[in-house]
C-alpha cells in the first residue's frame, strides 16, 4: 500500500472536493413518455408546461407517501436485523473458528494415562421462533411443554420477546503421543500424532436472542390482523419494556480531523485509542527566530517532538523532511514553525541526527510513561503507528502529509473545524 493509497484512505477532504450522494440528475424512463409521431412542437412544448411547480410537488408528494405506506420509517431496522439473523450470526460463529483446550499440567490432577486436549469447533446455527416454557406440571398432564409466544404475551407477563440460538458442535477429546515414521520417505524420524478419544456431535442451547418485533421470526410476520393495526414493528421487548435502535451520527474514522479549538490540532482516530496519533502547534514560551509555535506529536501516551520522530522513520536530513512535506520555504509563517520544531528538538536530545540516537530517544520517551507497551520501539512504531502503512518509509511520508495539513490550515490556505 503506498503513501498516495493512505492518503486517499485517510486524508483529510480538500477544499475542492465536492461530496455526492448519487447522480446529480435523475433518470428517466423513455419508454413512460409517449409521444405520437403527428405531435408538432407546440404540442411537444405543451407536454414540458405541464412539469410546473405544482405538478412537481404534487408528484413527490404523492411518491414519498407511496412509499411509507408500503415501507413505513422503520425498514431500514427490520431488513438489518433479517440480514443479521440470516447471515450474520452464523458469520459471527464460524469467524471463532476452532477452539483447543490444553491441559493445566497439574501432576495430581493428571488421572490415568496422558495429558488430554479438547478441540471445539462450532458448526450451524440454527434460531426458533419465541416461545416459552409451560412448565413440569402442565407438560405432565399432556400440555404441550413450549407454548408460541407473542409481543403482547411479553408485554403482559414482563418477559423478554426472545428466541433460542441452538449451536451445532463437534466436541473431540484427544491426546498426544510420540510416533516413528520412516524418515527417508518423510524426512522426519519422529513425530507428534493425535489419538482421538472421544467424538461428540450434538445441538446445544447457547444462550437467547431478543426478537425485533415485524421480523422474519416474529409470530407477527404475514398475519393479516396484528396487535395494533399502527404497530410497525422495529423493536424489542425486555421484560416487559419496549426497547429501540437510536441512529446515532459519528465522525469518520478514515480522514484525519483539523481543528484550530482551543490549539491548532490534526488528529488520527481510528478506534483503537493506541493508534490514535494528534499533531498539535504549541506555543513557545522564548522566541526563536521569529517563530511562535512549534509542532509536537502525541503517540503511544508520549510526547515527542516531530523531527526526531522523523529521524526515527528513517530520514537522513532535515532537506530530505522538507521536501517530504512539500510547502516550500517561501511563505514565513511555515518557516518559523519548521525552525521552532528543529530548535525544539535540538534542545530536547542534542545530536539526535547522528546514528540511532533519535529511535534511542523515542524509546526512552515510551518506556519512562506509566504504562509502558511490552513491545520493543520498532514493534511499537510498526503495529501502532498508521498500522495500515508496513515500511517506516510510507509512515514517514504519512507523518509528513499531517505536518503539511496542519500547517496549510495555520496559514489559512485549507478550512478547518
Amino acid at each position: 500500500m503506498g503513501a498516495l493509497d493512505a492518503i486517499e484512505e485517510v486524508g483529510p477532504s480538500r477544499l475542492s472536493e465536492k461530496f455526492s450522494n448519487g447522480n446529480s440528475t435523475m433518470d428517466i424512463d423513455v419508454d413512460d413518455i409517449y409521444f405520437d409521431d403527428s405531435d408538432s412542437d407546440d404540442d411537444f412544448e405543451s407536454y414540458l408546461q405541464e412539469l410546473s411547480k405544482d405538478f412537481l410537488k404534487s408528484f413527490c408528494k404523492k411518491a414519498s407517501t407511496a412509499f411509507y405506506e408500503q415501507y413505513g420509517l422503520i425498514s431500514h431496522q427490520i431488513n438489518s436485523y433479517n440480514d443479521f439473523i440470516k447471515h450474520g450470526i452464523q458469520q459471527m460463529f464460524d469467524s471463532i473458528g476452532e477452539i483447543v483446550v490444553e491441559p493445566g499440567y497439574d501432576p495430581s490432577k493428571r488421572g490415568d494415562g496422558d495429558w488430554r486436549y479438547a478441540s471445539l469447533k462450532f458448526g450451524k446455527v440454527t434460531l426458533e421462533q419465541p416461545t416459552f416454557w409451560t412448565g413440569e406440571k402442565f407438560a405432565a398432564e399432556g400440555g404441550k411443554e413450549f407454548l408460541e409466544m407473542y409481543p403482547r404475551h411479553a408485554r403482559l407477563q414482563n418477559m423478554t420477546y426472545s428466541s433460542r440460538i441452538k449451536v451445532e458442535t463437534h466436541l473431540q477429546v484427544y491426546t498426544k503421543n510420540l510416533s516413528r515414521s520412516d524418515k527417508f520417505k518423510t524426512g522426519v524420524e519422529r513425530f507428534v500424532e493425535n489419538e482421538v478419544i472421544n467424538d461428540y456431535r450434538t445441538d446445544i442451547i447457547f444462550g437467547r436472542l431478543p426478537i425485533m418485533v415485524n421480523s422474519d421470526l416474529c409470530w407477527l410476520k404475514g398475519v393479516e390482523k396484528g396487535d395494533c393495526e399502527f404497530d410497525r414493528g422495529g423493536y424489542f421487548i425486555i421484560k416487559g419494556a419496549e426497547k429501540t435502535f437510536i441512529a446515532q451520527e459519528q465522525i469518520c474514522l478514515k480522514r484525519l480531523w483539523l481543528s484550530n479549538d482551543p490549539m491548532w490540532t490534526i488528529a488520527y482516530r481510528p478506534v483503537s485509542k493506541r493508534k490514535r496519533v494528534y499533531m498539535k502547534l504549541v506555543p513557545k514560551v522564548e522566541q526563536f527566530m521569529g517563530g511562535e509555535k512549534f509542532m509536537t506529536v502525541y503517540f503511544s501516551v508520549t510526547e515527542i517532538p516531530i523531527w526526531i520522530l522523523f529521524f526515527a522513520l528513517g530520514a537522513q536530513n532535515d532537506r530530505e523532511i522538507i521536501n517530504l512535506i512539500g510547502l516550500g520555504t517561501e511563505d514565513c509563517a511555515i518557516v518559523n514553525v519548521l525552525l521552532a520544531s528543529i530548535h525544539d528538538a535540538d534542545k530536547q536530545c542534542e545530536g539526535f541526527r547522528k546514528g540511532d540516537k533519535a529511535i534511542h530517544h523515542v524509546e526512552k520517551l515510551i518506556k519512562s510513561c506509566k504504562f509502558p507497551p511490552k513491545e520493543s520501539t520498532e514493534e511499537c512504531i510498526s503495529n501502532y503507528l498508521f498500522p495500515s502503512l508496513k515500511s517506516f518509509q510510507q509512515k514517514a511520508r504519512f507523518l509528513a502529509y499531517m505536518v503539511k495539513c496542519l500547517l496549510e490550515g495555520y496559514t489559512g490556505r485549507r478550512k478547518s473545524r
